[in-house]
């Protein structure tokens, strides 16, 4: 009995050792892009079905406080999105390839932040953190100050000052839904793919920081890799709600103050020295009171929804229809230099075409002178002729004068002569007679 038991031992370790000892099958990568969506910090779930559908290629993971947040939760997000709890850990920012932080309710702590660096450092990444205005509704001063704490923590430039900005010209039936152009700098020009404007409700303006410490407007001061994508027209105006009287609790403006007009940023981008992104926004894709992928807003028709799938792909690297869109503005480029060069061409040949004209009249005219010319040499020929004749007529009758004046000469001596011997006889007859 010892012995089939010992037998039997000895056959379970041997079948132990060899499933052991066989290959073990890989575990294979995940096929989309990894995409978190942090609901952790207060944010609303509004927008979030439109961004996952606008992305259906990636593998979305959803970032929820604790189990207790499920429940708000639309069916679709729970059945086509991973849920992950807690806060911003290696753990819950593991597979992913981008993070978007929309307006937070509540800070970001410096574990957080301290998770957020060593995740973005780590391979290529992208952010998305989004801020609101400092009117005291959703997101407000907390959500811009989410903003400046991971935008600083990653090394970026872009900043969101602490006031709103509305713009009088081109809203939503109100100052404060703004409807934001989207005119991207050349050097992205592709985030601007099938996009002329999206809503941007009761946004905060975007600025920039200098080396030294210095807050601009990156829309006047040029920053190395800093990219406006969407702005407000020149009926921007900037107002501030917090504090909401001197010495209240609220954050100071750092660059625009009460009252400042002109054009402001919306949105902008950076590339980061090690090639990784991040997206900076006035307002939020999702949690706000108005999410910025809305479609139609007291009846204005908007393109959030396509500006949203163009940054994502642009962030990550998913290119897409991007690259098909890029050569498409390529070609325009091409095209647009050779109709210039064909424009150039046409002008200068009218140019041409002129000074062969004025040549042409030039010679036409000259041709004209040249026949008053002839026309002037000859009439002085007959001229010359005529006085050449009458130079010969004139020397003969000189040549008659002379002849004439000779036979003067001659009678004149002969009377002359004449008149002395007269004048002799006379005298010797009076001598005759004394």
């Amino acid at each position: 009995m010892r012995r089939l038991a010992t037998m039997a031992l000895v056959i379970l370790i041997s079948i132990s050792v060899a499933g052991l000892m066989a290959p073990q099958p890989l575990k294979a990568a995940k096929v989309g892009i990894g995409i978190l969506i942090d609901l952790s910090h207060g944010q609303t779930v509004g927008g979030v079905v439109e961004m996952m559908k606008m992305i259906p290629e990636a593998n979305w993971v959803v970032l929820l406080s604790s189990e207790a947040d499920l429940e708000v939760l639309p069916d679709y997000v729970k059945n086509n999105a991973e849920i992950r709890y807690g806060g911003f850990t290696s753990t819950t920012l593991k597979d992913v390839e981008m993070v978007i932080i929309g307006q937070a309710l509540r800070l970001v702590t410096p574990e957080e932040i301290s998770a957020l660096v060593s995740w973005f450092n780590s391979t290529p990444r992208a952010i998305w953190v989004a801020g609101d205005s400092d009117y005291p509704a959703q997101g407000n001063e907390i959500a811009q100050q989410v903003v400046n704490m991971v935008a600083e923590a990653v090394g970026s430039h872009l900043r969101i000052d602490y006031v709103a900005v509305d713009d009088t010209i081109s809203n939503a039936k109100a100052t404060y839904r703004v409807v934001g152009i989207v005119d991207p700098d050349p050097e992205v020009a592709v985030l601007g793919y099938g996009v002329n404007v999206t809503l941007f409700h009761g946004p905060g303006p975007l600025a920039a920081v200098l080396d030294n410490g210095t807050w601009v407007n990156p829309i006047n001061v040029k920053i190395p890799n800093v990219y406006i994508v969407a702005r407000t027209t020149e009926g921007g105006k900037i107002n501030e709600y917090q504090p909401s009287a001197p010495g209240a609790p609220g954050m100071i403006h750092q660059l625009y103050s009460p009252g400042d007009t002109g054009v402001f940023p919306l949105l902008a981008v950076e590339v980061l020295p090690n090639g990784n992104k991040i997206i900076v926004s006035g307002e939020s894709p999702y949690g706000g009171y108005q999410s910025g992928l809305t479609y139609v807003y007291y009846g204005v028709i908007m393109q959030g929804m396509r500006l949203f799938r163009n940054l994502v792909l642009w962030a990550t690297g998913y290119c897409g229809e991007l690259l098909a869109y890029k050569e498409l503005l390529e070609g325009k480029e091409i095209l647009m230099d050779v109709t210039e060069a064909i424009q150039s061409l046409r002008s200068s040949l009218e140019q041409l075409s002129s000074s062969v004209n004025s040549l042409s009249s030039t010679v036409s005219s000259l041709q004209n002178t040249v026949t008053s010319i002839q026309g002037t040499l000859g009439d002085v020929s007959n001229r010359v002729t005529t006085l050449e004749n009458t130079v010969k007529e004139l020397d003969s009758r000189v040549s008659g004068l002379e002849g004439a004046a000779a036979n003067i000469m001659t009678s004149l001596a002969l009377g002359g002569v004449a008149l002395i011997l007269a004048l002799i006889s006379l005298a010797l007859a009076f001598m005759k007679k004394k």
